[in-house]
């Protein structure tokens, strides 16, 4: 093996050892929902629950907005709409696997049921809560 190329391996192996240190292996999940007491709650109430994973940074975030908050009053009472905020809840976005916004998670049951990404009508929206 050539000189430069032990020098290169050597660089390499100091940047990964550097990589591991700095970020570490991923944290595991959650067990629960411990991170949000108004998630727990809302499953806990044994009504199907509408998960809206948003960021206050995000156009499409906002764009659903008034829908979210439209459908959870149509729905009062057959429904429990949760909004988490992913930059402020990075445990129950990872829990959830959530990896792109606006993300949609339907609960029922204590399990997830549906999922749907990406802005949408509010007709569409309506159609994921099955009501």
């Amino acid at each position: 093996m050539k000189a430069d190329n032990l020098l290169l391996l050597a660089v390499g192996a100091v940047l990964v050892w550097i990589g591991w240190s700095a970020w570490g292996p991923a944290p595991a999940p959650p067990a629960s929902t411990a991170g949000s007491p108004e998630l727990r709650a809302a499953i806990a109430s044994g009504q199907p629950v509408l998960v809206d994973f948003y960021a206050d940074w995000c156009g499409p975030c906002k764009a659903m907005k008034p829908a979210v908050q439209s459908l959870a009053a149509e729905l009062r009472g057959k429904l429990q709409v949760v909004e988490i905020n992913v930059d402020q809840n990075r445990e129950i976005s990872q829990h959830y696997g959530v990896t792109s916004i606006p993300c949609f998670v339907l609960i029922s049951g204590g399990r997830e049921v549906k999922r749907q990404v990406g802005g949408m009508p509010k007709s569409e929206l309506r159609k994921l809560t099955g009501l």
